[in-house]
This record gives structure tokens, C-alpha cells and sequence, in this order.
């Protein structure tokens, strides 16, 4: 089965190497897209990076070029993201759906990080290594996180800080929502309810993860998966490989 991986706020294509890494070989494709505010993506003057539109025609892109209808797997921000993507075109070319961290919109974001995210763009000193602390639990993820802010532009930060709200998303292809059990990020309200947004939505609650928890617990988050694909009767499990470090390309990131 092909895979798209959605980068979230905060972290590039390269956050998703400890996840894919776990699956070693034999590999199908798998594509890391980077979407405008999203990540390292380079935003040109005639984007609006906090316009849907935008998500929703990059995905397209990227969906458009599958052979078989696609994983979507999609961190905290990116799940947003997606919502839109769905209310404007429907599950069309998507055969499941993995939320990591998800966060329908920024109305469901804790206080916590909606204070850090106003930090960065005001430029406030202690807001990065604030978020690298509420993003991760385990010092391996919190550096990665760390890494990947370094990578980011004030442009992509700026975008992300000030998305629009998503639509209500209703999702009728089999979807896992993972969360870390420590995620300071999102609250139980906004688990619960999307687990309510179609009737073949499960949700796995991982153990000493937070908010970025494919980082804080790569082989546990990929060994979920994986079963979850063998019970939701998807296509067998993915084996992607090992990506290399991703270049800054206009859409999408990553070998296909």
C-alpha cells in the first residue's frame, strides 16, 4: 500500500525517519508531503499559506499521483489539514486514515501551546524550547523536534500560528487516531470526539509518548499500526524504507 505522510507544525519531512525506519524491507512508496506552514516547504509570494485551498491542492497533487487509493497518516496540525482536504473533495483516492496526535482545528488546541505558538511570532526567546518540551517526552524526540525548528523559516511559522478552523470532518474510510497519554498538546474532549467522526474510527492511547508520539515511541506507533491494518482488512502491512534526508521541493518531499 502507498503512503502519504503529512508533516504537522513544527516538524519537517525528516521527523517521520524513526517511524518509517521501523519497517525496514520490503519497501512500497512512500511520499512526506510538506504543506504550506507545515514545515520547510518554501512559500512563494502568490501563495497564502493559511488558505485551505492551498492544502487541499497540494494533497490532490500528491493523491493524484498514487496508482491505488493511499494511507494518509497525519500529525497534530495536519490533521486539519486533511479536514478540509475531505470536506472538499470526500475520501476520493484515500483507503484509510492514521491520526497522529490529531488536532481538528486551533479551537482545540490546549492554552498551553496557543501562548507558545503567539511566543514565537512575537519572537519571544524561551518559546521554541518551550514547544520542543510540549511536543516530546523522551530526550531522542525532543531533539529531533529541535532539529526540525531549527529547519523552519518565520514565513512557515507564521502561516502555522494563524491557520483558519477546520470543518467538521466525517471520515468514512477505516481511521486509527493515536495519541500519547502524555500529550500536553490536546485534550480528551477533542480524542473522544474524533473518535466520533465516522463509524470505523479506533483510538490508541500510547504510554509514555506526548503530543509527538511517532517520535517518542516510533517502534510501539508502528507496531500499532500495523495491526490495525491486518484487523481494518486494508492492503498488507507497508514496509517503506528509511528515507533519506529530504530536500526542499515545492510540494512534495521524499522518494516515490
Amino acid at each position: 500500500m502507498e503512503m502519504i505522510l503529512i508533516s504537522g507544525y513544527g516538524l519537517t519531512a525528516a521527523s517521520w525517519g524513526p517511524l518509517l525506519a521501523i519497517w525496514g524491507e520490503p519497501a512500497p512508496t512512500a511520499v512526506a508531503v510538506e504543506l504550506p506552514g507545515h514545515g520547510s516547504r518554501v512559500i512563494s509570494e502568490s501563495e497564502d499559506p493559511a488558505d485551505p485551498r492551498v492544502w487541499v491542492e497540494g494533497l490532490d497533487r500528491a493523491l493524484g499521483e498514487a496508482t491505488e487509493p493511499v494511507l494518509v497518516i497525519a500529525f497534530s496540525m495536519s490533521t486539519a489539514a486533511l479536514a478540509h482536504r475531505l470536506a472538499a473533495s470526500g475520501t476520493r483516492g484515500i483507503a484509510g486514515c492514521v491520526l497522529l496526535g490529531g488536532v481538528p482545528g486551533p479551537e482545540q488546541f490546549s492554552r498551553e501551546y496557543q501562548s507558545l505558538a503567539a511566543g514565537i511570532l512575537t519572537g519571544r526567546a524561551d518559546a521554541d524550547a518551550s514547544l520542543v518540551e510540549l511536543y516530546a517526552t523522551g530526550p531522542t524526540a525532543r531533539s529531533l523536534v529541535a532539529a526540525d525548528l531549527a529547519r523552519l523559516g518565520l514565513p512557515a511559522r507564521q502561516a502555522a500560528a494563524d491557520l483558519p478552523p477546520s470543518p467538521s470532518m466525517s471520515i468514512s474510510v477505516p481511521t486509527l487516531v493515536i495519541y500519547g497519554a502524555d500529550d500536553a498538546v490536546t485534550r480528551p474532549p477533542t480524542r473522544q470526539r474524533l473518535t466520533s467522526l465516522g463509524a470505523d474510527v479506533e483510538l490508541a492511547m500510547i504510554s509514555g509518548a506526548g503530543h509527538a508520539v511517532h517520535l517518542d515511541a516510533p517502534d510501539t506507533v508502528a507496531k500499532t499500526i500495523q495491526r490495525w491494518l491486518s484487523s481494518s482488512g486494508l492492503a498488507r502491512t507497508p514496509s517503506p524504507p528509511a528515507p533519506a534526508e529530504p530536500h526542499r521541493g515545492p510540494d512534495v518531499i521524499g522518494p516515490r
